[in-house]
């Protein structure tokens, strides 16, 4: 998963510290800087949403599939859910 380096990006793109950032996803500040410096090999689902959603990181950047038709047939499998509403991964 590459969810640091598009962080990252936003980071670079926005010129967010990592306290802005942890702001507006809601993320504890400790939670944000684990993933930023690649301490986390986990992620809750729920926290994964906040951050893609308030950043607007695709989940689809965030996962390394380049071949569209792998990727295609690879989002039809996954269902993401934080336990009230499930997600499915699209290509835009």
């Amino acid at each position: 998963m590459r969810l640091n380096e598009e962080l990252f990006k936003k980071m670079r793109e926005n010129d967010w510290s990592i306290t802005q950032l942890s702001n507006i996803c809601n993320v504890s500040y400790h939670g944000i800087y684990n993933i930023i410096n690649g301490n986390v090999s986990d992620i809750n689902v729920s926290t994964l949403i906040k951050i893609c959603e308030s950043t607007h990181i695709s989940y689809v950047d965030i996962f390394n599939i380049d071949d569209n038709e792998l990727l295609e047939r690879e989002m039809r499998k996954f269902n993401l859910s934080n336990g009230k509403m499930k997600f499915k991964l699209q290509k835009e």
